[in-house]
């Protein structure tokens, strides 16, 4: 697959010229950690405790079994880049391998904080049409669960796993060909166990932490070439042949994260 380059309005939608943030004490310790300032209008969730009590059940050694990745776009799998009022994109470095892998061995989702429609066409664009057919859901901004107001504004947004597990359209989607496994919502294939989301923000899952496959956020080849080689797919390739031999994967996570 050579590399894409396509162009779309800005898939965030128009810019705020002004945005209230959540006071100083409260949005200035996280600010730091994003290009653009968030506001911080939502309460950020914390894990559940049950969530915690499954963790603490450890894992153990298990046959091969397909995972569901959920994959962030922007910073993970492409850089966008803006040129006016259009953006365009370029993959990060093996970027067609790692799809390959992904798709032969495990169910694959995305979901991006950018605009439905956008999200579609880029992933229409990113993916071969096999694989984009074979994608159990797109979820955009519009699966955020935010108000009309937070979602015209640069807020800091939090992707609930649960929400995603309680979804009887994507578990009867994924339930094709994939055995029940313990963990998962009642009636349905995919739970805290055997869930991987793939994403270059931690605060994005404050709510299931030990979920969170965090990669360092990909810039373009211009910030590749100041740095050296980026082989960070390749790298969760290999973390990712680790978690599916493994019964609960935020039990392993925790006690052998992934370094970026």
């Amino acid at each position: 697959m050579s590399a894409p380059l396509g162009y779309y309005p800005d898939i965030h939608g128009p810019s705020q010229q002004s945005l209230q943030t959540a006071g100083p004490s409260k949005a200035s310790s996280r600010r730091g950690q994003y290009k653009d300032p968030r506001v911080f209008l939502l309460e950020r969730p914390v894990p559940s405790p049950d969530y915690v009590r499954r963790i603490s059940l450890g894992y153990k050694p298990s046959p091969q079994a397909p995972l569901l990745i959920i994959l962030d776009l922007n910073g993970v799998l492409i850089y966008r880049s803006r040129n006016g009022s259009k953006t365009s994109f370029e993959p990060r470095p093996d970027l067609d391998v790692f799809l390959s892998y992904l798709f032969a061995r495990h169910h694959v989702m995305v979901w991006s904080s950018g605009v439905s429609k956008y999200v579609t066409k880029i992933c229409q664009d990113l993916f071969t049409a096999e694989q984009f057919d074979s994608l159990i859901g797109i979820w955009a901004r519009d699966k955020l669960r935010l108000t009309p107001s937070a979602s015209a504004q640069n807020v800091q947004v939090y992707k609930q796993l649960r929400w995603v597990w309680e979804d009887r359209d994507l578990q009867k989607k994924a339930s094709m060909g994939t055995s029940l496994c313990e963990g998962a919502v009642t009636g349905g294939v995919y739970g805290q166990e055997n869930t991987v989301l793939i994403d270059d923000s931690l605060e994005k899952a404050a709510a299931e932490p030990h979920n969170l496959l965090q990669v360092d956020e990909f810039k373009g080849a211009q910030d590749q070439a100041r740095k050296g080689v980026d082989k960070t797919l390749m790298r969760v390739v290999h973390y990712l042949e680790k978690l599916d031999r493994v019964t609960n994967v935020t039990a392993y996570m925790k006690e052998n994260p992934f370094y970026p």
